[in-house]
This record gives structure tokens, C-alpha cells and sequence, in this order.
């Protein structure tokens, strides 16, 4: 071999070795250890999740030693017959408990003990719907330092929320006024007889799970006629006490609800911030574009469109498996913020997440003895959550509509990052008791009040996509083709930014001078003082 040649092949060796992946050119011992490295962080997050989903289970019940026995009262009262007022007791109680499943399981043993009517519980459980949307919202928050992952991460979490918003703003009208949701559920389950005599059985879940470590710290009693904290946890003829930890200390079920919703909470926010970053270690190199290619793929070309409704089964069977929608989003939207997921494919599956979820409904029904009603209202939820699939997802002009409310939900909090708390606070909120309030005013100022405000919503959404939309623009009038004709603090946040920067520096100024005047005069030293005199 000549010596040209024997350059010729060199070079050629050394184009293979540079084509070769990056994870081929490393040495035998640090691909074991970057192997060895990878498993610790999978392990890292199964834990993490683990006490995530302990945290919730102990919020829920933390929440109800709080509340207590007084829960079933707001249910029975006659403000029930207004379905909006239903509505926003399903949101709130929903985003109380943290899962959707417990509150659908709660209504339809309502239902079943005939404290409320299949007609009174569908607005409810289409609140619930709303309300654990939340969860994953709260979660979003995590990624707040890093301003990009915070816009996707935000737009990933409230594409459930305009989901959701959205299918109650158009079915709820349309079930008040034809019933089809009464009418298509009592139809389902005209040839079923109420002829289920089992009590009722601890569904097997996450509950399986999280069981032996939620029960060292407190154990709630399912007979809210009596306290809420239990106290005997033998056999029928065996009484033994409960070990729990707060059954021992035997406070009162408000002081013990108390300490477990705070140490629930500092437990879900440590799970959430760790957890975020272990997901950005994991995903920060190749492994990261690995699962964009396997998880954003699409179907081969002639099955192409079946893409999304394929990650809706994928959806509804994950969500089925864990029995909680909230966990399955909640564990999707860091993903969102690191880039591995696209909004795109997150939006079907999460609305097969919403399918999955009334899983737990269904087999909450066949507990009761009146299966027939308690059948028919977790029906309900199912027709509702697929109503709304068929609704937003087939057509993709309205399916970019959620979308599009999210994207700028995302934009807006990036840029004001004081919005997300006030977006939380708001939307689940000051505006479920607002209509709550108003609902109890009367069903009359109900509408005349709600009635123009939802409007003049929907107008300023639409008004907002045809401004960004060079074709739809020429038919807007001349007036509405931008919003300058409004006052600055109408049509912008930049006011309101303005005003809560300053207020910040005043309070860092104030800060700053009493650290200097700590620096610089000493405290008060009476034996030096003592002395000089």
C-alpha cells in the first residue's frame, strides 16, 4: 500500500469513526456508567411519583377531616336544582380533592343513596371534569425559572383546562335544553336491574400502592356519620387501635386534617421541584431526541390521520391503569417544558386521559345497590368526555381553537410570570364562587349577569383570532382590526406589570436600608456603654 493510499484509508477511518453515534465513541466504562446513571434517574422518578401520588391521597384526606361530615349538606340543599350552580360545586370540589375519580365516585354514590337526582349530578360531574385540570396547571409552575420551558410547560397544562372549559361552555346549554345526556344514559341502562346487593369494595389502583405508607401517617373513616378520624381498626370482633400516626396523637379530625394538608402540600411541592429536574437531567442529551422521534412519530402515510386517535386509546388505557387523569397530565406537562413532548401531541392524550378517567365511575356503579341511576350518571361522564372528543378533536379547524387559547395562555405567562397565580386563583377560584354567589342569588340574575359576560368572552376570543389571521382580518370592521382604540389598561397587562414591579422595588429598597442600617450601627452594647460612663 502506497503511502497516498495508506492516507486515503486513514481519512476514510476516520469519517467512519465521526459518522459513528456520540454514544459509540465513548469508552466500554462510561457507557456502563451513563447506563448505570440513566437507571438511577428512572428509579428516581418512579419514587418521586410515588410520593407525588401518596402527597395527593393525603391531601384528599387531610381535606376530609377538615371538612367533615358537613359535605353532603351542600348537596342536599335546594340550590342543586340550578345546574350551574352544580357546575361550579363539582369544579371546587374537584380541585379539593385533586381527583376527578374520588369526586365521580362521591356523586355517583350520592346518586345511588338517592341524596341527589341523575339530572342535578350531571352538571357536578361535568365541574369535576374542569376541577382536576388544576393539578397539572399547579405543576407548571415547577418549570417558572427558565422562561421558554415555563411557556410550554404552561400551554401543555392548560390545554386540558381550555379543553374542558370549552365542552362545558357548549354541552351544559345544550344538555339544558334537550336532555341528551338523560335521555342517551337512560336509554343504556333501561334493561338494567337494580338487583346488586355488594357493598361497597376499595377499588384496586394507586390506592393498592401508596396504602402501606399513607396508613402509617393517618387512616379516614368512610362513615362520615360518625368522626371522620378513625379509631378502631380491628376485625368485626377483634377492636384494635389504629397505629396511624395522628390516630395515636387522637387530636380533633380538624387539627389532624390541618397537619396532613400542610405536610401533604410541602411533600407535593418538593416532589414536583425535584422531579422536574431529574426529567431535565434525563432528557438533556440524545435520549431526549430518541423520544421525540418514537413519541411525535406518526403512522405510516395511508394511516397517517389515525395518529392522534391512536395516542387517545394510548391515553385512556394509561389512565385506566392509575385510575387519576390529574397524575397522568400532571406527569406529562414537565415533559412539554423540556421539549420532548409537542402540544400537538399531548392535546389527544389528554382528552383520552378524560375517557379513561370515568373508568372509575363505572366501576363505582356496580358497588351500589340502585345500579341502575348509579350506572346511568357514570355514564353520563363517559357520554360527556366523549361528546367533548368528537366535539373539538375531528375537525382541525376547531380542534386548533384549545390550542390556540393555550399557546397564548403560555405567551402571556412567560412574559408576566405574575399571571400564573393569577390565572390559578382566578379560574379555579374567584370564578367558580363568583357564579357560585350568583347562583345563589337567583337563576334569574344568574343569566342576566353571566349571560352578557360569557358573551362578551366569547366575542373578545374570536375577535383575538381573526386580528391574527391575515384572511379572517379584512372582514373584521375597521374599528376591531387592532384594540388601540381601548385604553392601555383594557387591552394590556404592561400597567398592572409596571405597578407590581414597583411595588417590588419599593419593598427591595426598603429592604436594602434596613440591612444597612444593621450593618453599619451596632446593637446596643450596655456594658461598653457602662464602662465609658
Amino acid at each position: 500500500m502506497t503511502s497516498s493510499e495508506h492516507a486515503d484509508s486513514s481519512i476514510k477511518d476516520l469519517d467512519l469513526e465521526s459518522s459513528k453515534p456520540e454514544h459509540c465513541k465513548l469508552g466500554k466504562k462510561t457507557r456502563v456508567w451513563q447506563g448505570v446513571r440513566i437507571a438511577l434517574q428512572l428509579c428516581a422518578i418512579f419514587v418521586l411519583l410515588y410520593f407525588f401520588v401518596c402527597s395527593v391521597d393525603l391531601m384528599s384526606n387531610g381535606l376530609k377531616l377538615i371538612m367533615g361530615s358537613s359535605a353532603n349538606s351542600v348537596f342536599e340543599s335546594d340550590i342543586m336544582r340550578n345546574p350551574v350552580a352544580g357546575l361550579m360545586i363539582g369544579v371546587m370540589g374537584t380541585v379539593l380533592l385533586q381527583s376527578s375519580s374520588t369526586s365521580t365516585a362521591i356523586i355517583v354514590t350520592l346518586v345511588a343513596s338517592k341524596t341527589l337526582n341523575v339530572k342535578q349530578a350531571i352538571p357536578m360531574v361535568m365541574g369535576a371534569n374542569i376541577g382536576t385540570s388544576v393539578t397539572s396547571t399547579f405543576v407548571a409552575m415547577g418549570q417558572i425559572n427558565v422562561r421558554k420551558e415555563f411557556e410550554r410547560a404552561f400551554a401543555g397544562a392548560t390545554v386540558h383546562d381550555m379543553f374542558n372549559w370549552l365542552t362545558v361552555i357548549v354541552l351544559l346549554p345544550v344538555e339544558i335544553c334537550t336532555g341528551y345526556l338523560l335521555w342517551l344514559s337512560g336509554l343504556m341502562v333501561s334493561n338494567v336491574k337494580s338487583d346488586s346487593s355488594e357493598e361497597s369494595v376499595d377499588l384496586p389502583g394507586l390506592k393498592t400502592i401508596t396504602k402501606p405508607l399513607t396508613d402509617l401517617i393517618v387512616i379516614v373513616s368512610s362513615n362520615t356519620s360518625s368522626r371522620i378520624l378513625k379509631s378502631d381498626c380491628g376485625e368485626k370482633q377483634h377492636h384494635e387501635p389504629c397505629k396511624a400516626l395522628f390516630n395515636l396523637l387522637n387530636w380533633s379530625d380538624s387539627a389532624s386534617g390541618a397537619s396532613v394538608l400542610v405536610l401533604s402540600i410541602v411533600c407535593l411541592c418538593v416532589c414536583l421541584v425535584l422531579l422536574v429536574k431529574v426529567l431535565r437531567l434525563l432528557f438533556s442529551h440524545y435520549i431526549s431526541d430518541i423520544i421525540k422521534k418514537t413519541v411525535n412519530s406518526q403512522l405510516p402515510k395511508p394511516f397517517g390521520f389515525l395518529t392522534g386517535y391512536v395516542a387517545a386509546i394510548i391515553g385512556a388505557l394509561l389512565t385506566v391503569v392509575i385510575q387519576s387523569s390529574s397524575i397522568f397530565t400532571s406527569t406529562l406537562t414537565p415533559l412539554v417544558g423540556i421539549g420532548v413532548l409537542e402540544l400537538e401531541t399531548i392535546f389527544p392524550l389528554t382528552l383520552g386521559s378524560n375517557l379513561g378517567t370515568t373508568g372509575t365511575g363505572i366501576l363505582a356503579a356496580f358497588a351500589n345497590e340502585n345500579l341502575n341511576v348509579s350506572l346511568q350518571i357514570a355514564l353520563c361522564h363517559l357520554l360527556f368526555n366523549l361528546s367533548g372528543f368528537i366535539l373539538w378533536y375531528p375537525v382541525p379547524l376547531l380542534r386548533k381553537l384549545p390550542l390556540w387559547l393555550a399557546r397564548q395562555l403560555g405567551r402571556i405567562t412567560a412574559d408576566y410570570r405574575w399571571f400564573a397565580l393569577v390565572y390559578l386563583i382566578g379560574m379555579f377560584l374567584i370564578a367558580p364562587s363568583f357564579v357560585f354567589l350568583l347562583s345563589w342569588a337567583g337563576t334569574l340574575t344568574l343569566y342576566c349577569v353571566g349571560g352578557p359576560l360569557v358573551a362578551s368572552i366569547a366575542v373578545i376570543i374570536f375577535v383575538n383570532i381573526a386580528q391574527n389571521s391575515e384572511k379572517s382580518k379584512g372582514y373584521l370592521p375597521t374599528f376591531l382590526k387592532t384594540w388601540d382604540f381601548l385604553p392601555m389598561w383594557l387591552r394590556s397587562l404592561e400597567p398592572y406589570d409596571k405597578m407590581i414591579k414597583s411595588i417590588k422595588h419599593v419593598l427591595k429598597k426598603e429592604s436594602n436600608k434596613e440591612s444597612f442600617m444593621t450593618s453599619n450601627f451596632p446593637a446596643y452594647d450596655k456594658t461598653s456603654c457602662d464602662e465609658n460612663l
